[in-house]
């Protein structure tokens, strides 16, 4: 699990995948303007480590920044699987099958 800034450090999540881990989830604050961020963030955690990355993204205005929302779930090829549209509290619920991990874990 990732904690805001940790999630632009390869390495943390490559730690996380090292030791065995099929998803790596932060809680982050991204603002209006960082969508494109949000996405090479995640995208690159999934695709460099093949595994699958969650973003759970602050809800709302804080300390200045307005969040872009974008909270969602990426695949191993770095793909979008779901997200949030907007800055409101939401649920996403996306579900994620370790199977589809295999293939990608083979070609390492």
């Amino acid at each position: 699990m990732g904690i805001c800034f940790d999630v632009s450090h390869p390495r943390h999540a490559e730690r996380a995948a090292l030791e065995g881990a099929d998803l790596y989830v932060a809680s982050s604050l991204y603002w209006v303007g960082e969508e494109r961020r949000v996405d090479l963030h995640l995208g690159a955690r999934a695709m460099d480590n093949r595994m699958f990355t969650g973003l759970a993204n602050y809800a709302g205005t804080t300390g200045g920044h307005v969040s872009c929302g974008s909270s969602g779930a990426w695949g191993p090829t770095g793909d979008v699987l779901d997200r949030v549209d907007g800055a409101g509290q939401a649920l996403l619920v996306v579900e994620l099958n370790p199977k589809k991990l295999e293939p990608y874990r083979k070609s390492k």
